[in-house]
């Protein structure tokens, strides 16, 4: 703070401010007697805190933003960045940024936790990404297909599509929950004795209750966005599927190729079971509108299995 000239007068009211804190714990009435913390930092809920950090962290913050880097932090949510041609022509500047990073941990006294530290490359060129890793202290950290920034997902191509499904599908499960007296009467006006929830929501507890109140029977299979159920996810969705053939709705809220994988890996499932020996293609989950390689590559894994095994009523994968 001095060194950025601040009045000494208010400096030293800071030290004061920040020294010598006592803490008591109050439980039930009961209050216990006060300890001295070793290392009090700042006080949270206190309006001087947010201030003191900026100061606090300034040395670690403060450089210039240009068109080839920068950086920028809320509170203890630090992010920098370099731009470049390619991601490895960047590996030298993200280098020189964690360096920096370390350094100014070791004079701190603050404490960075590497499984909270990410890198991402944006770029919508594969020729230009790297999957190369960075060690920090050590530990190998890869780069990674988003990353989330003070709330926002951001994926390397920057078209925010994880961002945009997590919010609408959050938006659709809070319509449901207002509308699902009406939902459950015409499910079971249509039908409906089953409901398969393959979504990120999947665990609403309102949603459960409600569907079961109506005698509807419920499956949580927990699926983030634009991902793609797991191998044994799947396998659980067929073996639900298969005490209610005639009456089961796959719902997978803002789909993204969720749906599809889920109906795929069922009729897999199913001509393995009858033992008809068909083989799905691409071609065939696309039209079930699987979206995403990773989702091909789970069905293809689980069509080699259920081929391998000649997968009947009692086998598991």
């Amino acid at each position: 703070m001095k060194a950025r000239g601040i009045p000494s007068r208010l400096v030293k009211w800071v030290d004061a401010f920040c020294s010598e804190r006592t803490a008591s714990v109050v439980v039930n009435g009961y209050t216990s007697e006060q300890q001295a913390l070793v290392q009090a930092g700042l006080p949270q809920g206190s309006p001087l805190s947010p201030v003191a950090f900026l100061f606090f962290n300034a040395d670690l913050v403060q450089r210039r933003i240009s068109n080839k880097s920068g950086s920028i932090a809320f509170v203890d949510d630090y992010s920098a960045w370099v731009t470049g041609p390619t991601a490895e022509s960047n590996r030298d500047g993200i280098q020189s940024i964690i360096d920096d990073a370390l350094e100014w941990e070791r004079r701190s006294g603050a404490t960075f936790e590497v499984d909270k530290t990410s890198v991402i490359h944006f770029t919508r060129l594969a020729e230009r990404d790297s999957d190369s890793p960075f060690t920090i202290r050590g530990n190998d950290v890869e780069p990674k297909e988003n990353v989330k920034l003070l709330g926002v997902i951001m994926d390397q191509a920057l078209r925010f599509k994880e961002h945009i499904a997590g919010v609408a599908a959050k938006g659709l499960t809070a319509a449901m929950c207002s509308t699902l007296p009406q939902s459950v009467a015409f499910l079971k006006s249509q039908g409906i004795t089953h409901v398969i929830g393959v979504n990120s929501d999947a665990e609403n507890e309102e949603i459960r209750s409600r569907l079961r109140q109506g005698g509807i029977d419920y499956t949580v299979l927990v699926v983030a966005d634009l991902t793609s159920p797991t191998v044994g996810q799947l396998r659980q969705a067929y073996d639900a599927f298969r005490r209610h053939k005639t009456g089961t709705l796959v719902w997978c809220g803002y789909g993204h190729g969720r749906t599809g994988t889920a109906v795929s890996a069922i009729q897999i499932l199913s001509e393995t079971g009858r033992g008809s020996g068909y083989k799905f293609t691409d071609e065939d989950f696309n039209k079930n509108h699987v979206e995403t390689e990773t989702q091909l590559k789970t069905l293809r894994a689980l069509q080699n299995l259920a081929l391998g095994n000649k997968i009947d009523s009692k086998s598991t994968l």
